[in-house]
């Protein structure tokens, strides 16, 4: 019963303390957020042919996690590997980063967000997100290099 009790009480330590991290970090997240989606349009002019690498981390084959040479245009991947069109383009990762950075914190987002922007162009650089400190393997991560625009 000992153990029981004790297991529970860390689990909710746990909760807590990953609760207290989203809580602590969605408000500095969204304003970097905001700040590199403006810069990302501002730089861009009109982004809508660009080329980029990315590479996911995740328990998943060597396949799906890359790198992937992909060409954007009018927000669409262009490649049309199996694996590529699974990929994000900058908007979409701009919108993860909305969905579990961001919008649902402090109640209720990932475990876990770290994210870096590029200071030049605003797009999201690294991502790395885990949704669930209590699953494991469920974890996420996006590198983006090589951006260029289309000419």
């Amino acid at each position: 019963m000992f153990i029981k009790h004790s297991l529970f009480v860390l689990s909710c330590l746990v909760v807590v303390s990953l609760a207290e991290e989203c809580q602590n970090n969605w408000r500095q997240i969204r304003k970097r957020l905001n700040a590199s989606k403006a810069k990302w349009a501002l730089k861009a002019s009109s982004p809508s042919c660009y080329s980029m690498t990315l590479e996911k981390q995740c328990f998943c084959t060597e396949e799906y996690r890359g790198p992937h040479a992909l060409e954007i245009v009018d927000g669409v991947v262009q490649d049309t590997s199996m694996f590529a069109t699974e990929m994000p383009t900058v908007s979409e990762l701009f919108d993860l980063v909305e969905k579990y950075c961001v919008k649902d914190c402090p109640e209720s987002g990932a475990a876990s967000c770290r994210v870096r922007f590029d200071r030049e162009l605003g797009y999201v650089k690294e991502l790395w997100i885990d949704v669930s400190a209590l699953i494991a393997d469920e974890e996420i991560g996006y590198f983006v290099s090589n951006v260029q625009f289309c000419e």
